[in-house]
């Protein structure tokens, strides 16, 4: 049986951030401030939590326009 949790309960977590033209993910505090809370709020485990903040900070090195991170 699987443990992935979008599986078992139906759920995700996820955040949409733009990537500006100068190469910068816009508002990224607050993204990876919210993804944690939310985490957190969702009991996920760390590893997931780590993973997804990882994906958000990577983020700022990537090309112009909207990704999403989603962490289940």
């Amino acid at each position: 049986m699987s443990d992935d949790r979008s599986y078992l309960y139906g759920d995700a977590l996820f955040e949409t951030v733009r990537v500006d033209d100068k190469g910068g993910a816009v508002a990224l505090a607050h993204h990876v401030a919210r993804f944690v809370r939310s985490a957190n709020a969702l009991a996920y485990p760390d590893h997931c939590m780590h993973a997804g903040v990882a994906a958000l900070g990577a983020l700022q090195h990537a090309e112009p326009g909207i990704y999403r991170v989603t962490v289940s």
